[in-house]
C-alpha cells in the first residue's frame, strides 16, 4: 500500500486508473489500537510488532488475555438509520490455530453480525452477514477483511475488533495464554456498501475527495475529431450494484 499525493493518478493492480468516491474513516487512530479511543476488553496489545502492508513496522500484535472471555478491541461511533456501513481491517497470521474476526457489535444501531477468517489461507472460517464478506489478498500474507450492515436505528454503533481459535462467529470466546494472536493494521468504518481504500487517521476523522480524471486537449492532441469521435469506457458492474446510489 501506497498514499499517493494529491492529483496524481492512482494505478490500481489492473494496471487501470482507480477512481473512487468521497469516503471519510469514522474511526480515530486507525493503526494505533493502543490509543485510549479503542476500548479494550481480555485484549494485550504490542504496537510496531511487525512490517504493515505500508511497508513500516507499525503493524500491531493483539492476543488475548489468560481469561475465558472474548478477546477484542473496540470503538462506539454514532451510525443513521437506513445507512450502510463497511468496516474493514487488515489482518495476518502470528501463531497457528488464531482467527482474527471483525464484527458488529449488538447496541442501538447495529445487529451482532460479523465474520472470521482464517489466516493461514484467507478464507472465510464463519459469518452469520446477509451480505458476504469482502476477502482481499494485499501481499506478504496480509489480507483485508470487509464486512457490511445496514444501521436499523440512529444512535451509537459498535465495532469489535479481535482474534480467537473458535470457528463460529457466535462463539469467539475462549481461554487466552496472553501472547498468543494475531497481526492487525489500519482499521476503517465508512458510509457505503463496499469498502474503499485505506485512509489512515489519528485523532479526527479523515476524508479522502471523489476521484476523477479529465482530458481538455482531446481534439488537439488527435484523439477525436473536431466533429466526431468514439469514447471507450470499462466499467465493473458490480461496484455499481453495490454502490445503490445509480450513478453512473
Amino acid at each position: 500500500i501506497v498514499e499517493m499525493p494529491s492529483d496524481f493518478p492512482r494505478i490500481d493492480k489492473d494496471g487501470s486508473i482507480l477512481l473512487e468516491p468521497a469516503r471519510t474513516n469514522l474511526l480515530t487512530y486507525s493503526q494505533d489500537f493502543s490509543n485510549s479511543a479503542w476500548g479494550k476488553a481480555g485484549i494485550n496489545i504490542t504496537s510496531n510488532a511487525a512490517l504493515s502492508p505500508d511497508g513500516s513496522v507499525n503493524a500491531s500484535k493483539i492476543a488475548g488475555t489468560n481469561t475465558t472471555a472474548p478477546h477484542f478491541i473496540n470503538q462506539i461511533k454514532t451510525a443513521t438509520s437506513g445507512q450502510l456501513y463497511v468496516a474493514s481491517t487488515y489482518f495476518k497470521q502470528s501463531d497457528i490455530g488464531h482467527y482474527g474476526f471483525l464484527r458488529f457489535q449488538a447496541s442501538t444501531a447495529f445487529d451482532t453480525e460479523g465474520a472470521i477468517i482464517d489466516l493461514s489461507d484467507g478464507s472465510i472460517v464463519s459469518h452469520n452477514l446477509e451480505q458476504s464478506p469482502i476477502v482481499e489478498s494485499v501481499g506478504s500474507g496480509w489480507y483485508r477483511l470487509s464486512i457490511v450492515q445496514t444501521a436499523n436505528a440512529s444512535g451509537d454503533g459498535q465495532l469489535f475488533i479481535g482474534e480467537t481459535i473458535n470457528s463460529d462467529i457466535n462463539s469467539v470466546s475462549y481461554l487466552g495464554d496472553g501472547t498468543s494472536g494475531v497481526y492487525v493494521w489500519g482499521a476503517q468504518l465508512e458510509e457505503g456498501s463496499y469498502p474503499t481504500s485505506y485512509i489512515p487517521t489519528s485523532g479526527a476523522t479523515a476524508t479522502r475527495a471523489e476521484d476523477n480524471s479529465t482530458n481538455n486537449d482531446l481534439i488537439t492532441k488527435g484523439f477525436l475529431g473536431a466533429t466526431e469521435g468514439t469514447l471507450f469506457c470499462d466499467v465493473d458492474l458490480e461496484l455499481l450494484a453495490r454502490d445503490g446510489a445509480g450513478r453512473f
